[in-house]
């Protein structure tokens, strides 16, 4: 059986993305000592600061003469360049020159290093390569240096940017003082107001995700809202990753949004509260019939503990289903997925296994840790950035055929990392990719992802996904993709919930729950006495 020391560093890869771009989310009955201690945490650059990272780490790996042996070694140099560039609002042109960004495409949200390096492809490809000096690049970079944008944060992201195309995009190096920061909280930031954005089609700054019980919520704002301004700059002109950067300033407590609604100019006030927001949000539809939603925007420490209490809670609300929403969860702690999944099929049965690209390693099984609580009907919803430890719970959820899974087919991150040491960085840790994780039936979510029963167009957050937005990532060989989705007797039902919702994809994850010969088939589908599906 495996440690779960280790077994925490599997989903963390595509974690880390998230957690670096994070805008960052106390509630008013803590006493003023924990208050305090919540608003002292540090950002990742703090971090690098004070790491023992060094200039000499970067040269020996992003130089002219390295850079220019071949297209994929070019290929990661470039994105080298650009990752520091991201933190300055620029990026590398076509000549081999540094430019202003794309204030459409500039973001940690919807960036995508594949189509970011295709056009570099064909320069390596046609030979025009020659004009890149990336010498002289990082001399320029390194110059940008400031309080700000610290020097080592800039050395790291240029080392992350080459690990991502020369290995993989999930081997990373991080501040071990920042990873135990991470890794040991249930919790959001303080920081956090408890939204997030993205450009639509139109190039609009478009308000992707309002929290439950946020600043962001509680000063009126809605998803699907058009961001005019935000604190008097206009939205046209700013990039995403420019837009986080307001919200991600400390030193400011209010946030003045002009938002456009249903051709209306409103103007909402956002005031930061420093309010504790859990990953886990509960709330109980009510109506003829009854139906939980619980909501788990991360698999964080706790995650299962607090999914158990809101079960139990809902107890009393006799409720007729439950719909788990893992839409945008980018994974986490693998334990807590462990813990979760014996929720509902019960404990000691397979949840995953670990497969070591090193032969001589064994491949080990990992069991449920928790005992069944909840046999009713349930519906869990994935979309393009469900990732990781998320996948491995919708995809034993399907696999045991225990519930339907509704939404888009999630983002394929199916691999995991172990912590080695960096070079001569004592207190800087190498994430390096060692394997696959594999579902119950011994089928990978790697590059693949998992498939709904139910799919939904709507549901689709994104073209994002592990093939899509990477430029190097590793395919399975020899490995059983997954696809082993339930073919369900939609064409008998007739569903109608009697719920006004707002969220067209809860809404017909409800109608599927609400449908009786639907749910009566899955529930004949499902082998309780089975240790792993066939």
């Amino acid at each position: 059986m495996r440690s779960w020391g280790i077994v925490f560093t599997i989903a963390m890869g595509f974690v880390m993305g998230f957690v670096l771009a994070g805008i960052g989310g106390i509630s008013a009955g803590l006493h003023a000592a924990q208050t305090q201690s919540k608003l002292e945490i540090s950002k990742v650059e703090e971090y690098w600061a004070k790491s023992d990272l060094q200039e000499s780490e970067l040269r020996k790996l992003v130089n002219d003469k390295v850079c220019h042996l071949s297209e994929k070694y070019f290929l990661a140099c470039v994105n080298s360049v650009n990752n520091a560039l991201a933190l300055t609002s620029e990026r590398l042109g076509l000549t081999g020159e540094i430019w202003p960004a794309y204030a459409e495409t500039t973001s940690l949200d919807n960036f995508k290093e594949k189509e970011m390096l295709s056009p570099f492809s064909k320069i390596y490809r046609e030979h025009l390569n020659s004009s890149f000096s990336f010498d002289q690049l990082w001399d320029a970079i390194l110059a940008k240096a400031s309080q700000k944008t610290p020097l080592k944060y800039l050395l790291a992201q240029g080392i992350n940017g080459y690990l991502s195309v020369s290995k993989d995009p999930h081997t990373y190096i991080l501040p071990m003082g920042y990873f135990d920061q991470v890794s040991s909280s249930s919790e959001r930031s303080p920081f956090f107001v408890g939204l997030s954005f993205e450009k639509d089609h139109h190039g609009q700054l478009r308000i992707k995700k309002v929290v439950h019980n946020s600043d962001a919520a509680a000063g009126g704002l809605l998803a699907g809202d058009i961001i005019s301004s935000i604190n008097g700059q206009k939205a046209e002109s700013l990039s995403l990753a420019e837009a986080g950067q307001i919200l991600k300033d400390r030193n400011v407590r209010i946030f003045n949004f002009i938002v456009k609604r249903d051709e209306a100019n409103l103007i909402k006030n956002v005031q930061r509260t420093y309010r504790v927001l859990s990953q886990v949000n509960a709330e109980v539809f009510t109506g003829p019939r009854n139906f939980g939603v619980i909501t788990i925007s991360k698999f964080a420490k706790n995650t299962c503990e607090e999914v158990k209490n809101a079960i139990l809670d809902m107890a009393d609300k006799n409720i007729s289903g439950l719909v788990l929403d893992l839409r945008d969860n980018p994974g986490g702690h693998l334990s807590e997925a462990a813990c979760l999944t014996g929720l509902f099929i019960g404990q000691d049965k397979t949840i995953y296994s670990v497969e070591y690209f090193d032969l001589s390693k064994s491949k080990e099984v990992v069991l449920t840790s928790a005992e069944r609580i909840y046999s009713g009907a349930l519906a869990v919803l994935v979309n393009t950035n469900s990732a990781s430890a998320a996948e491995l719970f919708a995809g034993a959820i399907q696999e045991y055929r225990r519930g339907i899974i509704v939404g888009a087919k999630t983002f394929g991150k199916g691999t995991f990392q172990e912590i080695e040491s960096w070079d001569k960085s004592a207190n800087v840790g190498f994430f390096k990719t060692k394997g696959f994780y594999l579902l119950p039936s011994g089928r990978s979510t790697q590059f693949y992802g998992v498939t709904p029963d139910i799919e939904l167009e709507e549901a689709k957050a994104s073209e994002s996904s592990e093939e899509n937005n990477y430029m190097n990532p590793i395919k399975p060989v020899n490995l059983v993709s997954s696809h082993k989705k339930l073919e369900l007797p939609l064409q008998t039902c007739t569903r109608q919930n009697n719920l006004s919702l707002t969220d067209g994809v809860i809404s017909k994850a409800i109608d599927n729950l609400s449908c009786t010969e639907l749910m009566s088939y899955v529930a004949l589908q499902y082998d309780s006495s089975q240790t792993s599906p066939e």
